[in-house]
């Protein structure tokens, strides 16, 4: 199965999954996007500050999981 939202949904359109398989899918696609630009972001960080700030990194991926929820 694709990692990416839009992927999911092509690859399962037209397929007669129940609905809540499928909501589950997108949003565990959904939540590995998220997961990937915070881990982008970690090691952008990483690199120009030269140290990793876990504490940081944690507070943001929070910060958009709520955020994510919320929407």
């Amino acid at each position: 199965m694709p990692t990416d939202a839009t992927a999911t949904e092509s690859v399962t359109h037209g397929l007669k999954l129940p609905k809540k398989i499928a909501f589950y899918l997108k949003d565990e696609s959904l939540f590995n996007d998220a997961s990937g630009i915070i881990l982008l972001n970690m090691a952008v960080d990483w690199y120009l500050h030269q140290e990793l700030r876990i504490g940081q990194a944690i507070g943001n991926f929070l910060y958009s999981a709520g955020g994510g929820i919320f929407l």
